[in-house]
């Protein structure tokens, strides 16, 4: 729910509610002509909205589960040619994704997948390279090479979710030393 009293705001939710599709591609433009990049349409149905109202009662449960999971992860992998996640001292990790760094993405993720491992690379382009940003501020490739080392170098591994067993945890890391021994 959104409550404003902007007229301008009020106008472009009224538009991103009425496309329908749940990204806005690049082309889509408000009422004034502007480009609509950097939009996401969520709405939920009655029932999703009612199992989410349930799952919020667990979310502390979750999140331990997740945290576990992600432990193990990260004593097994110690040691390997991985950037592994690291928490701050002031914050607290819920690890919806278990997200890695190595100079070898590319093949580690073909080897996993020909173990039946799905990873995952998200969010392959960093925001500076997508198109909005380099039309109206004129990035482009070479200005935040931190930022593009990471995205190339990131791969998530099987989420830690609270229905991974251990034995996916540690199918998951054997095969990962293998490539690396390799």
């Amino acid at each position: 729910m959104v409550v404003t009293d902007d007229e301008e705001i009020e106008e472009r939710l009224r538009m991103l509610m009425s496309w329908p599709g749940r990204r806005a591609p690049g082309e889509v433009k408000d009422f004034k002509g502007r480009p609509i990049i950097h939009a996401l349409k969520t709405i939920s149905d009655d029932v999703s909205a009612a199992v989410g109202r349930v799952q919020l009662r667990h979310l502390d449960e979750y999140t331990e589960a997740q945290r576990r999971n992600a432990k193990k992860y990260s004593d097994m992998l110690d040691g390997l040619p991985l950037r592994l996640p690291k928490e701050k001292e002031y914050a607290r990790h819920c690890y919806l994704r278990y997200v890695t760094r190595t100079g070898k993405r590319d093949e580690l993720q073909a080897y996993l997948k020909k173990q039946g491992i799905d990873s995952r690379i998200l969010y392959r382009t960093p925001a500076h390279l997508y198109r909005y940003y380099q039309e109206n501020y004129g990035y482009k490739r070479g200005d935040c090479p931190i930022a593009e080392k990471i995205k190339a170098t990131e791969i998530a591994l099987p989420e830690p979710t609270k229905d991974r067993t251990n034995w996916e945890i540690e199918y998951t890391v054997a095969k990962v030393k293998e490539f690396f021994s390799q």
